[in-house]
């Protein structure tokens, strides 16, 4: 073989081998670089916080300011853990550990929520050493929410009824703390301002219909948010049932309806239809929501058989919904819409200029008490609150919060000693008291404003209500009737003996 062929063979063969060490090398390097790198992003991975969000650790979505948070994960807290909440850094008062379902030891801190994080939507991040985590978002409310008072309440005495378990007070909620009610021994209307004076403003007890008919039962009555119109509902002499409108200003009283029973025809001019009423619930534009049916609580209910509008537009009545009552009347050809409850409704609550109705039921599951709002002229269920039948003291007595978060126990509905009131304040916000009697050292009776619109509840006043050492309270057929611009409370009390106010302390 020639030498120079020889000399070039080799000279080719060590170029071959020298670059596959070459790429070998350079291969080798591209693998410990990604170790390397794959050990920095473990090392970094181990390092950064981790937030546990199974069912038995995550935190809640909401929180009151004063509640504390906890947080459970791996977060470090020996390396410097720093928790902000709406960028808001946090104290942390307690550091812990804790295992999971998997032996696995978690890191479990505490911190209190402050004021400066209140709002919905905030961000909570969690940083430890050089890196951070962002969790859940939360919405943080403050104990109290709109008209809430800054100290407690007690009850002040604004008139002393005479017989007053026979008055029949009548639907006025116009946030001016007015009161009007029907006297059952004198036979006439009256009005109480929110001082307590009172006023005579219309004298039932003589013939007041056609063929001498005189009031012989009072049903129902109510006063349109303006003070301009009062409408009421009663059985007369002639055994049948008049619907009347009297003027405030000018006294005239008009007949609107007179039935003797509830029939076809169901809807048209209020002056040919054929009804009954026994809830009168006003507007402020001239229509009036009605309660159809008497039920005397013989067969189980208190309640209409029926809601239905009359329109001041057309003078026309129009039904909504029917057959509220499980079991109860059925008339053929009624219109109106099936009432959609899944349980036993026990109470209902207006508020008309909102188009509202609330419906206190009590759960066929566990007799617990269940609030549902409806828009009455769209006929839907808008929102719904259920409590708990849990007895422990834990959760029974903690009312202040997100509804999601909460799980307390507030009866059937049906006891007053633990549920008063269910007034109707504007904002889509029911007033309650709750646990007059056999809670106070858990700081009731306390009153509860359950705010739809919100999604939670929140303290109407700190500390608990004042009873006057509890000369003042609340008994079956005692109404919480109005509010006024300060906030203030109108009820009756002691069996509607008293007509009280509350007042800051």
């Amino acid at each position: 073989m020639d030498f120079n062929k020889l000399m070039m063979n080799k000279i080719i063969t060590h170029h071959k081998l020298w670059n596959k060490l070459a790429l070998s090398f350079v291969i080798m390097v591209l693998i410990l670089q990604a170790c390397k790198k794959a050990d920095d992003f473990y090392d970094k991975l181990q390092a950064l916080p981790q937030i546990d969000n199974t069912n038995n650790f995550a935190y809640k979505p909401a929180y009151i300011v004063g509640d504390t948070m906890v947080i459970t994960g791996k977060l470090y807290p020996d390396k410097n853990l720093q928790i902000t909440v709406g960028g808001t850094t946090t104290t942390i008062v307690k550091t812990g550990k804790i295992k999971d379902g998997f032996a696995n030891m978690l890191d479990q801190v505490s911190i209190i929520i402050t004021g400066g994080m209140a709002g919905k939507g905030k961000e909570v991040k969690i940083t430890s050493g050089d890196y951070s985590t962002l969790g859940a978002s939360i919405d943080v409310y403050t104990p109290g929410g709109v008209g809430s008072f800054d100290r407690e309440l007690k009850s002040v005495r604004l008139k002393t009824f005479n017989n007053g378990s026979q008055n029949i007070f009548l639907h006025c909620q116009n946030g001016k703390g007015d009161v009007y009610y029907y006297s059952a021994i004198n036979k006439d209307l009256r009005h109480v301002n929110k001082n307590g004076e009172e006023t005579i403003i219309y004298d039932l007890s003589g013939a007041l219909f056609s063929g001498g008919a005189v009031i012989t039962s009072f049903q129902a009555g109510g006063v349109d948010p303006n003070g301009e119109n009062l409408y009421f509902s009663a059985g007369t002499s002639r055994a049948d049932y008049v619907f009347v409108k009297i003027d405030l200003n000018s006294k005239q009283l008009t007949v609107l309806n007179q039935s003797q029973t509830i029939a076809a025809p169901y809807e048209g001019s209020v002056n040919t239809v054929k009804m009954i009423i026994s809830g009168i619930y006003p507007d402020s534009k001239g229509n009036v929501y009605l309660g159809i049916g008497i039920n005397d609580g013989s067969n189980g209910s208190t309640l209409p058989d029926a809601i239905a509008r009359y329109n001041k537009a057309d003078n026309g009545i129009r039904y909504l919904f029917k057959n509220l009552i499980y079991g109860g009347t059925s008339y053929p050809g009624m219109p109106g819409t099936n009432i959609p409850f899944t349980n036993t409704a026990i109470k209902l609550r207006f508020s008309p200029d909102e188009k509202l109705m609330y419906v206190m039921e009590e759960s066929f599951r566990d007799f617990s008490a269940v609030i549902e709002v409806y828009d009455l002229d769209a006929r839907v269920k808008l929102n719904d609150f259920a409590t708990s039948d849990v007895t422990g003291t834990g959760s029974r007595f903690n009312v202040i919060g997100p509804f999601s978060s909460l799980q307390f126990n507030m009866g059937s509905g049906r006891d007053i000693n633990q549920t008063f009131g269910y007034l109707p304040l504007p904002g889509k916000r029911l007033q309650v008291l709750l646990f007059q009697a056999g809670a106070n050292k858990f700081g009731f009776p306390k009153w509860v404003v359950f705010d739809f619109t919100e999604q939670r509840t929140y303290a109407y006043a700190p500390g608990t209500f004042d009873q006057n050492s509890g000369a003042y309270a609340f008994r079956d057929g005692d109404e919480l009737l109005n509010y006024d611009g300060e906030g203030n409370l109108y009820a009756t009390s002691n069996g509607k003996s008293y007509l009280l106010k509350t007042q800051e302390q």
